[in-house]
């Protein structure tokens, strides 16, 4: 019927905008990795220059895109220069980078979440749209019935009458 059309296609736009945020917070989240993948490169080349302030651009560059791992620019300062203040830096550096990996981890499960739950979100689309079918059938034969008590009770009225 025309009704079930209607909520059909009300419900198809529900799936969409929800698939259209989720892709949304997706996208935003790449955004965030990115942005934060490019602080961290210029993160990188702020410490090496502190580290080699005679450094040429070219090695600069090289020092920011190369893998830093779990030793940092200021590993290498600390081989050098074995001062303890360069000590205390590594190891605030250190804790810093590795809070950043921590979050960097539970923005990937959200994001896992997010896709998780769009797709479960689409996979009950059809049972919700059957339920909602049986439902309106189960209204539509309480209707019935009901008309079907009041004809059977103006007839028993009439047959009461007739005796």
């Amino acid at each position: 019927t025309q009704s079930e059309s209607h909520d059909k296609k009300t419900k198809q736009g529900q799936v969409k905008t929800l698939k259209a945020g989720f892709e949304r917070e997706l996208e935003s989240y790449r955004q965030e990795e990115r942005t934060y993948q490019q602080r961290y490169r210029e993160q990188i080349a702020r410490q090496y220059r502190i580290v080699n302030p005679e450094a040429s651009e070219a090695e600069v560059e090289e020092a920011r895109n190369a893998d830093w791992g779990d030793e940092g620019v200021f590993q290498t300062a600390l081989r050098s220069n074995r001062s303890g203040a360069a000590s205390s830096v590594l190891g605030a550096v250190r804790a810093r980078h590795n809070e950043v990996r921590r979050i960097e981890s539970t923005l990937v499960d959200l994001a896992q979440m997010f896709q998780d739950l769009g797709q479960a979100v689409e996979a009950q689309e059809i049972p919700v749209a059957r339920i909602e079918h049986d439902a309106e059938d189960t209204v539509e034969n309480v209707d019935q019935g009901n008309k079907q008590l009041t004809i059977g009770v103006k007839h028993a009225e009439r047959a009461r009458r007739l005796k």
